[in-house]
């Protein structure tokens, strides 16, 4: 590069390289990827890259740059190589062990507040914790209730007990790294939540470089129809769930009828059926009957 190392040209620069390279679609949503890689290396909020449009940046902050550019321009998502992505109403620290937040699994919490007051009282079990964006999410609007989240990865539970100590929430929330069959727990749960794998395994090649290749296969992998996680979760809920407890679960396009038919059989009814921005069913509503 050239021209004089200014803000405003490191991010044009940086854009059109997006685009060049067919990583990002648009030049607008580039140059917003841009603007997240040079505020983290900055320290600064996107706010002061307009305002300081015409600083020119240092070298050594800009072989920085150029090493996240790269990293990106090998289809790595911004989120991950910055570490921390907003979801819902919070920022949540991410990685390449767990999934990146996404907004459609906003629903899910939405589904799950809009059903029970602010000052409910209850006690909710997670299966699949990620990031534990999820649980986290809940129990911060629900400043009564108890989560505990269940997850095989040690390395998802890392991360999501850095985000665990970030919201504070040791009191009223733990992780704990176990397979869902051998989870044991003298309690019984209100609330199941899960978002889990739900992609056909013969459909992981055919995922964005970005999926594919950055977010854990374990996290995806639903097996040969998709639907593994959800007999999984149907068969062993029974035991942890109070009479009339609920269970609300993501599921991926067109899974409604089979998951409703895998949650009839265990003895669930179903509740709702929440549809996401898109006009797709997100979100299933049960209860234990």
């Amino acid at each position: 590069m050239k021209t004089i190392k200014t803000i405003e040209n490191i991010i044009n620069f940086g854009a059109d390289l997006l685009v060049e390279k067919a990583i990002v679609s648009d030049f607008r949503t580039a140059v917003f990827e841009v603007k997240l890689l040079l505020s983290f290396i900055l320290g600064k909020d996107l706010s002061y890259l307009i305002v300081n449009k015409s600083d020119v940046i240092d070298n050594d902050k800009f072989i920085l740059f150029n090493q996240l550019l790269n990293r990106r321009l090998l289809g790595e998502p911004v989120y991950k190589i910055i570490g921390k992505k907003p979801f819902y109403k919070y920022e949540f620290i991410t990685g390449n062990s767990v999934l990146d937040p996404r907004s459609d699994t906003e629903v899910l919490i939405e589904s799950v507040l809009k059903y029970f007051s602010k000052d409910s009282v209850l006690d909710i079990l997670e299966f699949g914790v990620g990031s534990g964006c999820i649980l986290l999410s809940v129990l911060n609007d629900l400043n009564n209730s108890f989560g505990i989240g269940i997850d095989i990865s040690s390395d998802a539970l890392d991360i999501a007990n850095k985000n665990l100590e970030i919201f504070s929430l040791f009191d009223r929330c733990n992780f704990i790294c176990s397979s869902w069959n051998d989870f044991v727990c003298d309690k019984k749960f209100d609330v199941i939540i899960s978002n889990p794998p739900y992609i056909k395994s013969s459909y992981i090649d055919n995922l964005d470089i970005e999926v594919r290749k950055f977010d854990p296969i374990i996290a995806l992998d639903g097996g040969a129809d998709g639907l593994n996680c959800y007999r999984e979760i149907a068969d062993i809920s029974g035991k942890f769930l109070k009479n009339n407890g609920h269970i609300f679960l993501e599921i991926g396009i067109d899974q409604e009828n089979d998951v409703c038919s895998i949650f009839n059989d265990a003895g669930f009814k179903i509740v709702d059926m929440v549809k996401d921005l898109s006009g797709v069913i997100r979100v299933l509503h049960f209860i234990y009957i």
